[in-house]
């Protein structure tokens, strides 16, 4: 058994191994690529590699994703490392074989791209695989510390009530005018640069995404603008659809009951109800979302809501960001996630890494998706 770098010709392969994980929360559902696996590693670095082991059936049984990017710790433009699709099959002998092998291989990559930190996002109920790595019973030399910095929930909003509260009439959005990229840079920079894994928005990046991110139009990027026409707010909606799908699986008695709620109102123009089980998810990801307070962000809501028609809206939460929690008319659900720091056994956290409880929440970009 060795651990295998992949390449082009082992995208079909990987993609059915990430279908047939199972991930569990008031509802089951399982993540589809749709297009070549490295596709959505592609979206925000040239940099990244892919790993995986095989069983003695031949068949895969273990994969990781490596992608490495420049972000802002600190204020400071450092290189980081993304662990993303990491999945341990039930194999026993196949799993104790990754724990061992991958970990310290992860840790010679970093190194060798010279990134200093290392992070991950972990679903919180995807307890199968992942609990022997994150809350070990014994800690040894080859199990890394997955370091807990920050919840947050992926909120979806399938609905809006009726209000007597008045929308800010103040406030103008409006699509984005490409002829406005250096003004929409600056803003998303100001915004960005002070979190934890903040982005380098340039004009050049704007326009790159624009270009190259599938599903992803200027037409649905909007800009919030006040009487001075300053930028106060900013969001895009983004169909992921082309590179990845959710799928879900099964119903649990929160889900099945906000099911047909969502079902009912959805004949009154109030919601867009929820799909059931072997239907794929369908939503906007509400990306590059930012704004100067909770009114705004209310006001966003309210016209992406507007926006959307059958499909309804996902935005990542964190629990101790309030301007950005949705108002009580929305109808919302969520799944429940963590950022982690990943460093090897007996190393001490970097003091940059530490979060003041009133500092904005981190930036997660595409990976918070």
């Amino acid at each position: 058994m060795k651990i295998e770098r992949a390449d082009a010709s082992h995208s079909d392969e990987i993609n059915a191994f990430l279908a047939t994980h199972v991930l569990h929360g008031d509802f089951n559902f399982s993540i589809e690529r749709n297009s070549g696996y490295f596709d959505k590693l592609k979206l925000t670095s040239d940099e990244y590699e892919t790993y995986f082991i095989r069983n003695a059936r031949g068949k895969i049984s273990a994969c990781a994703s490596l992608v490495f990017e420049n972000s802002f710790i600190e204020g400071e433009l450092k290189k980081i490392c993304w662990l993303i699709d990491l999945r341990i099959g039930p194999d026993r002998k196949s799993s104790l074989f990754w724990i061992r092998h991958f970990f310290s291989l992860m840790f010679d990559r970093a190194q060798a791209h010279e990134a200093d930190h290392i992070f991950s996002i972990v679903f919180k109920d995807a307890k199968h695989n992942l609990t022997s790595l994150i809350r070990p019973r014994k800690r040894h030399a080859h199990i890394p510390q997955f370091l807990h910095m920050k919840n947050f929930q992926m909120l979806s909003i399938h609905g809006k009530l009726p209000s007597l509260q008045n929308i800010l009439s103040s406030i103008k959005i409006r699509p984005l005018n490409t002829n406005s990229l250096e003004e929409l840079s600056l803003y998303l920079k100001s915004k960005s640069q002070n979190r934890l894994l903040g982005t380098d928005y340039t004009p050049e990046l704007l326009l790159e995404r624009l270009e190259k991110w599938p599903g992803f139009r200027k037409e649905n990027f909007f800009v919030c603008t006040d009487k001075r026409k300053n930028i106060v707010g900013c969001y895009a909606l983004w169909d992921g659809s082309p590179i990845q799908k959710l799928k879900l699986l099964d119903h649990g008695p929160h889900s099945r009951n906000f099911f047909y709620i969502t079902k009912l109102l959805s004949l009154f123009g109030l919601a867009r109800p929820m799909v059931g089980p072997g239907q794929s998810l369908d939503f906007y990801h509400m990306t590059h979302l930012y704004c100067d307070n909770s009114d705004i962000f209310e006001l966003i809501l309210h016209h992406a809501f507007f926006r959307t028609k059958k499909k309804y809206l996902v935005y990542p939460q964190f629990e101790d960001h309030i301007i950005q929690l949705p108002p009580k008319q929305f109808l919302h659900q969520n799944l429940d996630f963590a950022l982690y720091t990943i460093l090897p056994h007996g190393k001490a956290p970097s003091d940059k890494l530490r979060q003041n409880p009133f500092a904005d929440p981190p930036d997660l970009g595409l990976w918070g998706i």
